[in-house]
């Protein structure tokens, strides 16, 4: 087989002017979705934390004076949702770390 049709290491065929349909994933990409893998892990860690130090935000029948607190100016629902939409961003990656991972 020649060279300019198929890759060793390709998981698709190189189409017959030349473009590449998908070739093996590159060390560049294993390494951007490692850095995002860790700083999603950094910031659901960091927001799970600053949630669990601020003690309960529940209304509590109007018991409760830190109901709607501000952690670090920012509100504890901001945080709560930050930290709820960096871990599917962290779970996706997982996913699409372990698929490109593969063999």
């Amino acid at each position: 087989m020649s060279h300019t049709n198929i890759h060793p290491e390709a998981r698709f065929v190189k189409s017959p002017n030349g473009f590449r349909i998908w070739d093996a994933p590159t060390g560049e990409l294993f390494y951007a979705l490692d850095l995002m893998l860790v700083l999603a892990l950094i910031l659901s860690a960091t927001s799970g934390l600053l949630l669990w130090l601020a003690g309960s935000g529940g209304y509590q029948g109007g018991r409760n004076p830190n109901f709607q607190a501000f952690i670090l100016g920012i509100s504890r629902w901001a945080w709560r949702d930050l930290q709820v939409w960096v871990s599917l961003v962290f779970l996706a990656g997982s996913v699409v770390h372990v698929v490109l991972h593969w063999h």
